[in-house]
């Protein structure tokens, strides 16, 4: 497994930036700095994850290969981890083989044709029992400081909506136009016959990327690890809309 606090020297890829951690009201937020700092993100994302998905972690710890190649945003509250997401970018993901996304669609041509940096945004929870929209706010700002430091162009990753709670699929098939992907993504795996024609209750995540612009996928992807559907997210860091830019860079 790669050192998790090394990182490529091109892009100002560097811990050293963002290694003190910054106040937001009680709020901190910094990058992973240890194995330990890891190891508490993994234990976090089991127990957001586990409820929400009906998966149980053996180990305590949700983790993956691609943990070891990415940057763990954390927020806490006090001495608390409250929130947590992970960022790969393309050069970091040389080193791992792909995005994680790449599993779930065939994103070859549409990232051939993206210039710049590419950022995936991935494993992003809040703690079951902490319910403050401060600890998601403070968690985006740090992303978006991130981005900004490694030239960040697009942003991409993967909303995650458990099959029980809807069609996902059909509400994909009948977006607005302004939100769908201009070009096509096909997704490596169909999802099963919903068992419900409603549409899904979408999660905060997805529709957060939506306030802020970003367009989808038009073909959910089934995960069977996680037993949802993945829905391809697709932000241009230059489309965001000015409301959440203001937001993000707030003091």
């Amino acid at each position: 497994m790669p050192n998790i606090l090394v990182s490529p020297s091109s892009n100002n890829m560097t811990v050293n930036n963002m290694k003190k951690a910054k106040p937001v009201q009680s709020l901190t937020v910094r990058l992973a700095e240890s194995t330990e700092d890891v190891q508490c993100v993994q234990r976090l994302r089991a127990n957001a994850f586990g409820p929400a998905f009906g998966m149980t972690f053996e180990s305590g710890l949700d983790q993956d290969r691609f943990d070891g190649f990415c940057a763990h945003l954390m927020v806490f509250d006090g001495e608390q981890l409250v929130a947590t997401t992970r960022l790969l970018d393309r050069e970091r993901a040389c080193l791992a083989g792909g995005f994680y996304s790449e599993q779930e669609f065939d994103l070859h041509d549409a990232l051939n044709a993206t210039e710049g940096n590419v950022l995936e945004i991935g494993r992003t929870c809040v703690a079951p029992d902490y319910s403050s929209m401060r600890a998601i706010q403070t968690l985006w700002q740090g992303v978006y400081e991130i981005a900004m430091l490694w030239n960040t162009q697009t942003v991409i990753g993967c909303a995650s909506v458990p099959l029980g709670m809807g069609d996902c699929q059909g509400w994909l098939n009948s977006l607005p136009e302004e939100q769908r992907l201009a070009f096509h993504v096909r997704a490596r795996r169909a999802l099963p016959t919903p068992i419900t024609a409603q549409p899904p209750e979408l999660p905060t995540l997805l529709k957060t990327y939506l306030r802020m612009n970003a367009q989808l996928g038009t073909q959910a992807c089934f995960d069977p690890v996680f037993h949802c559907a993945d829905i391809l997210i697709w932000l241009s860091v230059s489309q965001m809309t000015s409301k959440y830019r203001e937001r993000l860079t707030a003091a």
